[in-house]
């Protein structure tokens, strides 16, 4: 039995596609000399307050005017964060909307 779980994990190994690409929420201009990569969770408070607060002004000095992009990564730390995040890829071109929105409103959907 051990010996068929190993050689089913071997060849499923060769049959997952390694070129896979991840489409990441991104803001700001592709050719931007610095990439700013954030990593967040949906559920934390912390990281809710730097989308809130940080981030705009982030926006407005460094990316808004091309010297920057930022680059959000999940980082999920509860089975709700994974969740959230998953309906934010999804929607990966309207990503960076239901970014803010699931932040705005983290104190409604986060019990």
């Amino acid at each position: 039995m051990k010996n068929i779980l190993i050689i089913l994990i071997i060849l499923f190994g060769f049959v997952t596609n390694t070129n896979a690409e991840t489409k990441r929420i991104v803001s700001g201009n592709d050719n931007a000399r610095i990439t700013i990569i954030a990593y967040e969770s949906l559920t934390c408070s912390h990281c809710a307050n730097f989308h809130n607060d940080v981030y705009p002004q982030l926006k407005k000095e460094y990316i808004d005017t091309g010297l920057a992009k930022i680059e959000f990564r999940d980082y999920p730390l509860d089975i709700a964060a994974l969740n959230a995040s998953k309906i934010a890829q999804c929607k990966s071109d309207q990503g960076l909307k239901i970014l803010e929105s699931l932040y705005s409103n983290q104190q409604v959907w986060v019990k």
